[in-house]
């Protein structure tokens, strides 16, 4: 085992390698600060100087300089977590879905800076785009944000683009609003908001035939196990 938090074990990679379909991890944010009676801010602190001793002993920590960065933003220390993750988005070495989320994390702590402006925002989360052009997760960001900012245009060009990225392929630090319905209402809502109606109808139309069918293969679903329960007791 390796790295002083968030420990992996290293092994040989001889034989197979196969994806696991029906594995998942399950993240909860700040819940770890409950069990030692900190803050969840100190408690991301406290990892961040384990992480900044490792770095200094091995600068090239992939691992570690990413952990830094997301612990610098999950204590909503924006301004340390900035450099950080720019740091670790730039390396070329370790995992790609690391440095992704490292320029993501970027571009969300430029939004609770002072001194960055709109234009400096979607900036940084484009450049998370280029490293990984698989992923919807900065489209719909972006989307957020303009809708936020009052640009429903933009809001509807980013939601689209969302839309089109979404992909099966993505399996790790997914951000699941991304990839399923919340971004297609968006898409409607900030078309409407748009004044484009057109599209507005079209995206609406084809949320609201979907809840149908999804309702009616739900209410068959059940009728079926309700069938079959009133034939095991016969």
């Amino acid at each position: 085992f390796r790295r002083v938090l968030f420990r992996s074990q290293e092994i040989p990679r001889t034989g197979e390698r196969r994806q696991l379909d029906d594995a998942y991890i399950l993240y909860h944010p700040g819940e770890g600060a409950k069990s030692h009676g900190l803050s969840v801010h100190d408690k991301y602190m406290r990892d961040a100087v384990l992480f900044v001793k490792e770095l200094e002993k091995n600068p090239r920590d992939s691992r570690s300089m990413y952990y830094l960065c997301q612990s610098y933003k999950d204590a909503g220390e924006y301004e340390l977590a900035i450099p950080a993750c720019d740091r670790r988005a730039q390396l070329t070495s370790g995992w790609y879905e690391e440095a992704f989320m490292a320029a993501m994390h970027a571009a969300f702590a430029r939004q609770h800076v002072d001194g960055y402006e709109q234009r400096d925002i979607v900036a940084a989360y484009l450049q998370a785009s280029v490293l990984d052009e698989r992923r919807a997760e900065p489209y719909y960001w972006l989307a957020l944000l303009h809708n936020s900012w009052q640009q429903f245009d933009k809001c509807v060009a980013r939601a689209a683009q969302a839309v089109r990225t979404s992909t099966d392929s993505v399996v790790l630090f997914k951000s699941l609003p991304a990839y399923d319905w919340p971004v297609v209402l968006l898409w409607a809502q900030c078309a409407c908001a748009a004044k484009q109606f057109e599209l507005c109808f079209i995206v609406s139309s084809f949320v609201v035939a979907n809840n149908e069918k999804s309702a009616k293969q739900s209410q068959a679903s059940r009728s079926e196990e309700h069938t079959s329960e009133l034939q095991s007791l016969e």
